[in-house]
């Protein structure tokens, strides 16, 4: 009876050492802390990222994915590594930037590791309405009865948007009297349920 308690004390330690292995292998993860001085930026701005981890062992080795890495410091207060990257993109999206540290423990070949990841959303410049034109003028002289002259004009209303583009908009019609080179027309957009009123001067052009 007494064998057998002990073989069953036997199984009882052997079945604890998977779990003491488990608990080992967990110490081989280091925490890792990752901040931005923004998560929301527009197209061309830069983000400084920061990551932070405990000092374990001899020597370490970072790797910023998605970001250019600004180099890593030792704070020797906290005993902490401070490493820091700068990010910026060309085109809008969402952008993951991953930073990761291998840290080595010296001749006992013992290896830490961690990694953390930061989400950056980039937005593109968002273009408003800063004025109208119109363009493509087409003249053309109408004689009334008295043998006086008037000018036709015809022509196309232009959005201007604020990144130097233009859209057609429509059609503009009116007159120019025997006298009058220039004109102000009255232009209105009615864009997004928005409308949008400007005054553009015309000149009308020599047709001789």
């Amino acid at each position: 009876m007494r064998k057998f308690s002990v073989i069953l004390t036997l199984i009882f330690l052997l079945g604890l050492f998977p779990l003491s292995a488990s608990a080992e292998g967990g110490e081989c993860t280091v925490n890792v802390l990752i901040s931005a001085d923004a998560t929301n930026v527009k197209v061309g701005e830069s983000v400084i990222l920061t990551a932070s981890s405990i000092k374990k062992g001899s020597s370490y080795e970072v790797n910023w994915d998605g970001a250019v890495d600004q180099g890593t410091v030792l704070d020797t207060t906290n005993g902490t590594y401070i490493s820091t990257a700068e990010f910026s993109a060309d085109t809008p999206g969402v952008y993951q930037v991953e930073y990761s540290i291998i840290l080595q423990a010296g001749k006992s070949d013992k290896c830490f590791g961690g990694k953390a990841v930061k989400i950056i959303t980039v937005s593109g410049e968002e273009k408003s309405i800063v004025g109208a034109d119109i363009k493509d003028l087409l003249i053309s002289p109408v004689v009334r009865k008295d043998g006086s002259e008037i000018y036709s004009a015809f022509g196309t209303s232009h959005v201007l948007w604020s990144d130097n583009t233009s859209k057609p908009y429509g059609a503009v019609y009116f007159y120019f009297q025997e006298n009058e080179y220039s004109k102000n027309i009255d232009v209105t957009f009615n864009i997004d349920g928005k409308a949008y009123c400007y005054t553009v001067t015309v000149t009308r052009p020599d047709i001789n």
